[in-house]
């Protein structure tokens, strides 16, 4: 609904407008990022969907509700499709997650060769939008918001009613006073309330939100935190890494990942588990489940210094030196 307009009273929370123009394209703003996939399928109404093994259950959720048919394909170690195009049929679409916000080139030769492309970029907020392609991205995976994602390039409007958010706040503003362990099981009440969530147009409170925060000096953070991290790890991480600009984490790949993980946890670096999911799906491959298991995003949001990421590569490096070592 809409707010009449007063005067006087109590504030509502704060909000300056630091923002102007960040995207040059035009967008639908959405309360969730799996319901802006599931408004591409209401408007393409797709005879099939191809997705990534490698991929978050969220992803289902739209399908599931539209009743929709969809095949898994893998991906290498370089989180690159293992596909045949040719399988794409003229009614069939084909989604591709930007993995980290780091597969901005590929996603782009994607765009150019294939037929019907979805291009997630849940990971990938400051990521290639390609001409044509129903992109989508989320909010809360890069920011202190605790819902809404951005739909470019669907021109089709769908009559929606608008979300409202103000009660998902709450876990984002304790957070501001106490310990994150403390605060967890209210963001795990939050995003499992998300799973469920209808398809809606973007609160006002989160519209407000997104609209203070300086997305530009959000990005150049993001990248130097990337760069810094690269010039230690890039010598032993088995990924072959390009540069991108405000990407999602640094991932790091190594043999011993999933031990150095629990490890680095007990000193207070909680490292995001993605994609657990895998590990219950039969059509997930042996590399994408070591992906998995092995891989540490470390995180190099705006929260973090060039101190904080210099210690963060002191207490990894500890930790794997302590592992070989030990074997």
């Amino acid at each position: 609904m809409d707010l009449k307009k007063t005067y006087g009273s109590f504030f509502c929370l704060d909000c300056g407008k630091k923002q102007t123009d960040f995207f040059s394209k035009k967008y639908i703003f959405l309360n969730t990022g799996r319901n802006a996939l599931e408004y591409i399928l209401r408007i393409k109404k797709p005879k099939k969907i191809f997705l990534p093994a490698l991929s978050c259950d969220a992803l289902y959720t739209p399908l599931e509700r539209l009743n929709l048919e969809f095949e898994f394909y893998n991906v290498n170690s370089e989180y690159e499709p293992i596909f045949d195009y040719k399988k794409i049929g003229e009614n069939d679409y084909f989604l591709y997650i930007n993995y980290y916000g780091l597969k901005n080139n590929f996603a782009k030769k994607l765009a150019q060769k294939v037929r019907n492309l979805i291009l997630d970029n849940t990971q990938a907020f400051f990521g290639i939008i390609p001409e044509n392609v129903p992109t989508f991205n989320s909010l809360r995976k890069f920011f202190g918001v605790p819902d809404g994602a951005l739909l470019f390039n669907i021109d089709e409007q769908i009559d929606l009613e608008k979300d409202q958010s103000a009660e998902r706040f709450f876990y984002l503003i304790k957070r501001l006073e106490q310990n994150s362990e403390d605060v967890y099981p209210l963001y795990r009440k939050v995003e499992e309330e998300l799973n469920n969530v209808e398809l809606k147009i973007v609160s006002q409170s989160t519209k407000k939100v997104f609209e203070s925060i300086a997305l530009v000096e959000h990005k150049n953070i993001r990248t130097k935190n990337f760069e810094h991290y690269h010039q230690s790890f890039k010598s032993i991480n088995k990924l072959n890494l390009e540069i991108a600009e405000g990407p999602h984490f640094y991932p790091l790949y190594i043999e011993n990942g999933a031990e150095i993980k629990k490890k680095l946890v007990k000193e207070g670096i909680f490292i995001a588990n993605f994609w657990p999911n895998v590990f219950d799906n039969p059509n997930t491959s042996e590399i994408e489940q070591n992906l998995v298991k092995n891989v540490l995003p470390l995180p190099i949001d705006s929260r973090y210094s060039k101190e904080d990421i210099s210690n963060i590569i002191s207490k990894v490096k500890k930790r794997i030196n302590e592992h070989f070592k030990n074997h």
